[in-house]
């Protein structure tokens, strides 16, 4: 679909703000979240991480946004018992609209675990977590129409100064979780990060402009729950804040987990839940609704698959007629470790 220059213009100009690539099931995105969180693999010691977005599909037809993501993180024994050390690899790659404005980022996080507190039926433990990596950015150079292609087809049209470039990055987080053994058991988690410390420049165009973007530091804080209801049943609450100059985005979700089945030490080997989220964000037009967000998980052995819809209930309602983004993810746990395993929340 060809695009003509004012458009390119306004899409390209110095006030346009860069925003990352999100997700939902933000709980099925763990290094994109906090690399704090490498390592924090409830029973098991490897974990591997996929997920598959499509957004506004219904107004950009096949030029709607596209996110996928894959990670692996895996937790390494330390000599002080108790203490571990954690490292994994994410990758995430991102298309929007219809240039198409491609984005790939590849970040390496390491994590160092302490442990606070091991009691029979309870843990808690206090990571800290860095990340460094690349992110690149590409502009499909075929799908621009210029006005001067119209008086002469053969016009080559006009050039940017570059089509693709690639920046580091890096970022830092910490996270505290106190987690019942139990799957529906009283747990508590709560995570801050910061990515894009280095506020990295992007731009398409050498100018003589004093100003230049940058994509902004992202600040992310999460907190979350499980209140147990009955010995099979809990009951979840959880919260995510981001902020990326100038945007707001406050996601808030309650769920309920249904433990289906138990392993011969009495810990939970499947179960089933499901959550209904409702997200806000501040933009333009002020801090508004922007989606309802309803979930559904399934844990089965060492498997479990996540999938939630978002349900666009802001401006554009009209126009994407309610359909925002559906969301894909699937994890995968192995490795049982030469030292003590650990409990985590679980969602």
């Amino acid at each position: 679909m060809k695009t003509y220059l004012p458009i390119l213009i306004l899409c390209l100009s110095i006030s346009l703000q860069a925003q990352d690539p999100h997700f939902s099931n933000f709980q099925s995105n763990i290094l994109g979240q906090n690399p704090a969180l490498a390592g924090q693999i409830n029973q098991n010691d490897k974990r591997l991480q996929l997920s598959a977005r499509s957004q506004w599909q219904t107004v950009l037809e096949e030029d709607h946004f596209k996110t996928v993501q894959a990670s692996y993180d895996q937790r390494i024994c330390l000599p002080i018992i108790g203490d571990f050390l954690a490292f994994g690899i994410n990758l995430i790659g991102d298309e929007r609209g219809q240039f198409p404005l491609q984005r790939g980022e590849a970040t390496v996080a390491v994590a160092f675990m302490k442990q606070l507190s091991d009691r029979r039926d309870r843990q808690s433990f206090l990571s800290l977590g860095v990340e460094g990596g690349l992110i690149s950015y590409r502009l499909g150079r075929n799908d621009f129409t210029f006005d001067e292609q119209f008086d002469d087809p053969s016009s080559p049209g006009e050039f940017f100064n570059r089509y693709n470039f690639t920046v580091p990055d890096y970022g830092v987080g910490l996270s505290y979780f106190n987690s019942s053994k139990q799957l529906t058991g009283l747990s508590f988690r709560a995570n801050i990060a910061i990515s894009h410390l280095g506020k990295p420049s992007y731009r398409f165009l050498d100018t003589e402009l004093e100003v230049e973007s940058r994509l902004e530091a992202l600040y992310m804080a999460q907190l979350g729950v499980v209140l147990p209801i009955s010995r099979r049943v809990g009951f979840t609450l959880r919260s995510m804040f981001q902020y990326q100059k100038p945007f707001v985005q406050v996601l808030s979700e309650a769920g309920i987990i249904f433990e289906l089945e138990r392993d011969r030490n009495g810990i939970a080997k499947s179960w089933l839940s499901a959550g209904f989220g409702w997200r806000q964000v501040n933009g333009v037009n002020g801090f508004a609704a922007d989606a309802w967000v309803p979930s559904v998980g399934l844990t089965t052995g060492l498997v479990r698959f996540n999938f939630s819809y978002d349900a666009n209930i802001s401006t554009l309602r009209p126009v994407s007629r309610t359909t925002g983004a559906f969301e894909l993810s699937v994890t995968f746990l192995f490795g049982t470790g030469d030292c003590d395993i650990i409990y985590c929340p679980r969602y």
